[in-house]
């Protein structure tokens, strides 16, 4: 069972009647408690600026939460009998593009407040980083293209480790903001949908399993999350 299917069942069991998105899911619980700590030690100094931080931590729990629940939607649509290859466009189909694109811009709003976050756990860090860190995708180059930086170097190395997925994942989220929409078409029994957001230079449409990458990549955030959360709570 992947990290991902570890949490969905969790979640699933903890869910309560009244709402979908309870949950006693804490990705970010140790740096939470880390911050509550320090709030309780600043005396009031500096404790507007760490609020910013621990907010940030709240906004990345909950669109994690909504993010999870996305993925459990997902699943359930791509079970359904009117999820079919039969060449019909139902409405099935379009709630579960509509899913699978918001699954991309959670995401990606997740990864750019662990961008914001993490500055707290560098405080002597210098203006130039803490400008780059607007943006993962402006905060991993940075890392990446400083070889010589002693900020960090084994979160330098896990960053990019752990992040392969996150160029692809980037990509797809820049092609539906900013130029195309969703790709589909359909191939293999049972069903499968696959995507594309955009044509390669033969006119060819992508053909990656929608439901597949989904879980592949949710994992890999996942996972990636709880290493943040492990790594930074005793970094201060």
């Amino acid at each position: 069972m992947s990290t991902l299917d570890e949490i969905l069942d969790s979640k699933a069991k903890s869910e309560d009647e009244k709402s979908n998105a309870s949950t006693g899911i804490s990705l970010l619980f140790d740096i939470l408690e880390q911050m509550n700590e320090a709030m309780n030690e600043s005396m009031g100094r500096n404790n507007r600026e760490l609020q910013r931080y621990r907010e940030y931590v709240f906004h990345i729990e909950t669109k994690t939460n909504y993010l999870l629940l996305i993925i459990i939607r997902l699943r359930e649509l791509a079970k359904s009998r009117f999820f079919v290859s039969s060449g019909v466009h139902t409405k099935t189909v379009d709630y579960f593009l509509i899913g699978l694109e918001s699954f991309f811009h959670y995401a990606i709003s997740i990864l750019d407040l662990v961008a914001r976050l993490t500055p707290y756990f560098y405080p002597s860090a210098g203006a130039g980083f803490k400008k780059q860190s607007k943006h993962f995708s402006w905060q991993k180059n940075w890392f990446i293209d400083n070889d010589n930086t002693a900020l960090d170097f084994e979160y330098k190395e896990n960053i990019i480790k752990r992040t392969c997925w996150f160029s692809d994942l980037n990509d797809h989220r820049g092609n539906l903001t900013h130029d195309t929409s969703i790709f589909f078409c359909w191939g293999q029994r049972p069903p499968k949908l696959f995507f594309g957001t955009k044509r390669n230079d033969r006119d060819f449409i992508p053909n990656q399993d929608a439901l597949e990458y989904v879980n592949k990549t949710a994992n890999g955030l996942i996972e990636f999350l709880l290493y943040f959360n492990s790594y930074f709570s005793k970094k201060r």
